[in-house]
């Protein structure tokens, strides 16, 4: 289905919403008429802290240090997900990102980040507006791989 279609899911009314961001052509986003939820696939996507009391913060974005989500989406966006976002226009991609400010959503479910709610939904796209012209922290070296596989076989 392509962006903008309505259907029915079962008791559902559904929106098929790409995101501002994607790293594939055919990624596409579910926005929840009953519930508000909006399922952003791999868009807004930010590093979690794992250690002791990181099952707390897996739940909502809420709990993440500002500073550390903005730079994480940031990284993400850029290194990861879409290295093209440097090339666009700022204004024309404020504006996609303007077309989840039109909807009335609840919840933004991630692949990649704890759920975003409240109040965090306006600040989550107003990171995303500013992504174009960000700067961006370093992509992860050889030693934060090397952190990482440490931390993971303990």
């Amino acid at each position: 289905m392509d962006d903008g279609i309505t259907f029915e899911a079962g008791d559902r009314q559904m929106t098929v919403v790409r995101p501002p961001l994607y790293d594939s052509p055919s990624t596409r986003g579910l926005f929840d008429h009953e519930t508000g939820v909006y399922w952003a696939v791999d868009c807004f996507a930010t590093p979690v802290p794992g250690g002791e009391g990181a099952e707390q913060l897996a739940g909502d974005v809420s709990q993440l240090d500002d500073e550390f989500w903005t730079h994480g989406m940031t990284m993400f966006a850029v290194n990861a997900l879409a290295p093209w976002l440097r090339l666009v226009d700022p204004e024309r991609f404020r504006a996609e990102v303007g077309r989840l400010s039109e909807r009335q959503i609840s919840t933004i479910i991630s692949a990649h980040s704890p759920a975003i709610t409240g109040r965090k939904i306006a600040d989550a796209l107003q990171k995303m507006r500013a992504l174009p012209e960000a700067e961006c922290p370093p992509a992860p070296d050889q030693a934060v791989l090397d952190l990482i596989l440490a931390a993971t076989h303990d």
